[in-house]
């Protein structure tokens, strides 16, 4: 048989563990279903990794799905720029800029812009 004689007694001591691999590292804790979950929600909002952390029902930690999300490289995460609040003078303004230009030709003025630009 040109095997060991070791071999042979291991393949007769352990028939139903013969040619089974044995995975190494740590399972993973994520499902593939998970992942796309993840992926699906994150995509095109501005869900936060809390808000994800949520849909898989506090499953994983946060930090599994942040780095669940930088491990895509179709998503790229940002912070979403603080802007001021609107203020009661700022609407008035704007509904006052919209009354005084609400018969105003857009088309026309944009065309003029480009001719004075150019």
């Amino acid at each position: 048989m040109n095997r060991s004689r070791c071999v042979i007694r291991n393949f007769l001591q352990n028939l139903n563990e013969y040619n089974i691999v044995k995975r190494a590292g740590r399972k993973k804790i994520l499902s593939d279903r998970d992942k796309r979950l993840i992926l699906k929600n994150a995509s095109n909002s501005t869900a936060s990794c809390t808000n994800l952390h949520a849909l898989v029902r506090n499953k994983v930690s946060k930090t599994t799905i942040w780095r669940t999300l930088n491990f895509c490289q179709h998503i790229i995460q940002s912070k979403i720029m603080k802007t001021p609040f609107l203020l009661a003078h700022h609407k008035q303004a704007r509904i006052k800029f919209a009354e005084e230009n609400i018969s105003t030709n857009w088309e026309m003025v944009r065309y003029s812009f480009t001719l004075k630009k150019h």
